[in-house]
């Protein structure tokens, strides 16, 4: 967490020094409004466990994406689960690898009990309780 606070730290800093008013309140909705509450949800101690989190694709390029699954591994608890669901739906605008339904991820990486595809799921169905993550949590980058 200490590395992603002292990211947001810096862009508030500099959002505020830059002289545009609009990067500055950009940079408030971004931290405030947009990685502060992922975080609680993730790693405050006393808020309800959940046994993995689902990493959806967003329509960026790839390594955004992989970034995505990163802030999930280093921020969910260590005895939870990060799916990763890169099954491509066909009207992507960037995010165009492979053929509709395509699981990127489990072509490109062997799973693990710590990560893994969603298609690796025993009859495709995911552990509950999950939490959804549709986006990037260190939204500085």
């Amino acid at each position: 967490e200490a590395p992603l606070l002292a990211a947001a730290r810096h862009a508030l800093l500099e959002g505020r020094a830059a002289g545009r008013p609009s990067l500055g309140a950009y940079a408030c909705r971004a931290v405030v409004g947009t990685m502060v509450p992922k975080m609680m949800e993730l790693c405050h101690p006393d808020w309800s466990v959940y046994r993995g989190v689902v990493a959806r694709y967003h329509d960026n390029g790839l390594f955004a994406n992989v970034l995505q699954v990163f802030d999930l591994l280093l921020l969910s608890r260590p005895d939870a689960t990060v799916f990763v669901d890169w099954r491509r739906q066909g009207s992507e605008g960037h995010f165009q690898y492979g053929p509709p339904e395509f699981d990127l991820w489990a072509h490109l990486f062997e799973g693990s009990d710590r990560c893994q595809s969603v298609g690796s799921c025993p009859g495709g169905e995911l552990p509950s309780p999950v939490i959804e993550m549709s986006s990037r949590i260190n939204c500085v980058f």
